[in-house]
């Protein structure tokens, strides 16, 4: 990959946070791409923190961004989470933003970079349930500005993709799981010491018992989210051994080149209309 120009200009790093204004004008003579990495804080078992899902995120765009020379903005770190609440008083540290609410709070980060000048916006996502309300306002930046929005989505869950070859654990256990085999992995690659392995729990997503069988077999792939003891881990020497050096070379490669469907793409931003004064935007639906 040929050296970007904005590698040349000295920046202490391209987290957007750690620059000035001046620096921002500099970028933008050069570039229009930013990275906009967003996850969770919501809890992942007894062994991991809070933080994990925003881990994820934070490290793809950081790693990506630095490699290639492109502007990451710090990471959002609130997302759409109410499947994680518990009950209440219980304890599980878990914020969630209504999806109104989030969806306001995209629309208005999105809109800020565009009005300064970004018209090339990358949404790196850490959390898989802020996939399932963040298309109203990806096409409503896409509709009012012209700028080309993308979502980049990392490896989570029940995909396993080029990773089955390092994880260990069964297909039928869903090793990608939520605080499984995967997760655990990436947060000991960020920092061994965030991870309670001692706590970790062997277990697996299931049904509630008032499912019944029947429930299990029409819905299973909804149960895990009712009961919280997410699996732990039984392979977390190999995870600490192996996968760290797979999934962020992996990763970091794909973010930082792009999707040989998108290399090449053009875009052309329209006239914005000038933030109004009592508030950035008109509001997104839900």
């Amino acid at each position: 990959m040929a050296e970007r120009t904005t590698k040349s200009l000295g920046f202490p790093s391209f987290c957007m946070g750690d620059l000035s204004y001046v620096d921002i004008q500099q970028y933008l003579k050069h570039s229009d791409t930013i990275l906009i990495p967003k996850a969770s804080l919501e809890q992942h078992g007894p062994h991991l923190p809070l933080y994990c899902d925003t881990i994820t995120a934070t490290e793809v765009a950081q790693r990506a961004g630095e490699e290639a020379g492109i502007l990451y903005t710090p990471t959002i770190w609130m997302g759409y989470s109410p499947q994680h609440m518990r009950e209440p008083g219980w304890g599980a540290g878990t914020i969630t933003l209504r999806a109104d609410t989030y969806l306001n709070m995209i629309y208005d980060v999105g809109r800020s970079l565009i009005h300064h000048g970004f018209n090339r916006l990358i949404f790196v996502n850490g959390h898989g349930s802020n996939v399932k309300v963040i298309d109203p306002v990806l096409r409503k930046l896409r509709n009012e500005t012209g700028a080309l929005i993308a979502y980049y989505k990392p490896y989570a869950e029940r995909y396993i993709g080029m990773l089955k070859d390092v994880l260990e654990g069964p297909v039928e256990e869903t090793p990608g799981w939520h605080a499984g085999e995967l997760e655990t992995s990436q947060c000991l690659a960020h920092n061994p010491d965030l991870v309670r392995l001692d706590r970790a729990q062997a277990d697996k997503a299931h049904a509630p018992k008032w499912l019944g069988e029947q429930g299990w077999r029409r819905c299973g792939h909804l149960a895990g989210f009712h009961r919280r003891h997410p699996p732990g881990v039984s392979h977390g020497a190999a995870a600490r051994r192996q996968f760290p050096r797979r999934n962020g070379s992996f990763r970091q490669e794909r973010a930082a080149r792009g999707s040989p469907r998108s290399r090449g793409l053009s875009c052309h931003p329209r006239r914005r209309p000038a933030p109004a004064q009592s508030g950035l935007h008109p509001s997104c639906p839900a």
